[in-house]
């Protein structure tokens, strides 16, 4: 492995400017890398090695020029295969799906290559995004750099696998029901799932007001940068809007001082977590106090999340299942038919009674953050477990919801939470999530940032990449 897949986007941006490296000499190193790694790790449906090199030629020029399109331009980003980009098969993890192109890209490719980035391959997710893992008839299993017997979680698995790997510093991901912050806490990564509606999408998941499309990465400044890029409405999204500027490079991020912080061991949720990762939150809230920050131990009543996240998101995989023809049904994972089943028992009276419960559980946060700035607690209450199942041993073995009890309340409450790493536990990261009010982004990319200031970050965590297995 070279030193020049390790940089980060800010840093290749940075030599881009000054000229000490081109857009087409990253480009084909996170190629080379991808390449050599992909048999480990099984985390890209496709590499697109010849249109990423004349998309980066395009960069090198423009950058020569003087005249880059973004701070993006030129750096090699993924696309999780959930996110239709024009000409090319959209799969959705799913064997079901057709392997024929996509007619048109979604809002978030097109803002993208607007900003120069350089879209070099499609990254692996579990059928239709349906679970917290990744793994699925069509691709198999795909498997986490710091281990390669664990999973990297999911259901944006591939894109996590990808960055720990050191295959590409950009990806772009999608959080559902955690989908981008439970493979980030898993692999040790940042990543951020924003308010809801800053960044577009086409309309059509099965999980609509909850399903978001977000950035992953090594760093939070790079985060920040995938997410201005991709923070524009769509006319094809009636449900995105301006905002403004999420992520400021310039932010203060030496200390909190004045940010009213609830700090939470569990969320207040009977489930059982993991000494290890609960003594690291526990050092984070000690880190967080530090930098200034008033840390009070709070939180808000999630009781409720579990029975109507169980009917939201059932429901929506009986209507992904009843969407295909009987004779290929048989073709789903067996896990996403088991859900739909079970969303197919549900009456109308249960889907609008979760539907409450969610505008509910939205306007009890609003008023919760009027004490609070953020709210802050572990991502998840264990490590990477095996890859290939859907839950661990100490939870639920049909239920990959028991396991990650932590994140679902926030697609609910459409607020950003983003999770970063906060150590080690087994030699595997451990996640913590800043939650914040709603279109507070920036505030919780600001606290993001200080905390992997002042704690470290992948680099530091994996010892650049030493404690990794490939």
């Amino acid at each position: 492995m070279t030193d020049l897949v390790q940089l980060t986007a800010t840093e290749l941006s940075a030599a881009y400017a000054s000229g000490e490296l081109s857009p087409v000499e990253a480009t084909r190193a996170v190629l080379e890398r991808a390449h050599a790694v992909d048999d480990h790790i099984n985390a890209f449906t496709t590499l697109l090695d010849d249109a990423a090199l004349e998309q980066a030629g395009r960069a090198e020029q423009r950058w020569r020029a003087g005249a880059p399109l973004s701070r993006i331009d030129g750096v090699p980003t993924s696309i999780k295969d959930n996110v239709p980009m024009a000409a090319l098969p959209c799969r959705k993890g799913s064997a079901t799906t057709d392997a024929g192109p996509a007619p048109e890209n979604g809002p978030a490719v097109d803002r993208l290559l607007e900003a120069g980035a350089v879209l070099f391959g499609r990254t692996t997710l579990p059928d239709n995004a349906c679970k917290g893992v990744t793994d699925s008839p069509l691709t198999g299993v795909t498997r986490n750099p710091w281990n390669l017997e664990r999973t990297p979680g999911g259901s944006s698995g591939g894109a996590a696998a990808a960055l720990a790997a050191w295959a590409g510093p950009l990806a772009l991901g999608s959080d559902g029901a955690g989908s981008i912050r439970i493979p980030c806490a898993f692999s040790g990564l940042a990543g951020i799932k924003q308010t809801y509606g800053r960044v577009a999408a086409l309309p059509g998941s099965p999980f609509e007001g909850m399903s978001h499309q977000g950035p992953m990465a090594r760093c939070v400044a790079d985060v920040g940068l995938l997410l201005t890029a991709i923070a524009h409405p769509d006319p094809r999204d009636g449900t995105s809007w301006p905002g403004p500027p999420v992520y400021d490079p310039t932010a203060d991020v030496d200390g909190l001082a004045g940010v009213r912080i609830a700090f939470t061991p569990d969320f207040g949720l009977p489930v059982p977590i993991e000494p290890g990762v609960a003594r690291s939150v526990a050092a984070a809230a000690d880190v967080l106090r530090s930098l200034g920050a008033d840390v009070v131990e709070d939180c808000p009543d999630l009781s409720g999340v579990a029975g109507a996240l169980s009917v939201l998101w059932h429901g929506g995989l009986a209507k992904v299942y009843q969407s295909v023809p009987e004779d290929r049904r048989g073709l789903f994972d067996p896990a996403l038919v088991e859900m739909a089943r079970r969303g197919e028992t549900l009456s109308a009276a249960q889907l609008v009674a979760a539907s409450t419960f969610k505008a509910e559980l939205g306007s009890a946060m609003g008023r919760f953050h009027q004490g609070y700035d953020l709210l802050v607690g572990p991502t998840l209450p264990l490590v990477a477990f095996e890859a290939g199942v859907l839950a661990p041993p100490a939870y639920a073995a049909e239920d990959w919801m028991s396991w990650s009890p932590y994140v679902a309340a926030f697609n609910m409450t459409q607020q950003p939470a983003a999770s970063i790493p906060c150590g080690l536990s087994d030699g595997l990261p451990v996640g913590l999530q800043i939650v914040g009010r709603r279109n507070d982004d920036a505030l919780v990319l600001r606290a993001a940032a200080a905390f992997e200031r002042a704690a470290g970050g992948f680099a530091e965590l994996s010892e650049n990449g030493t404690r990794l297995a490939v």
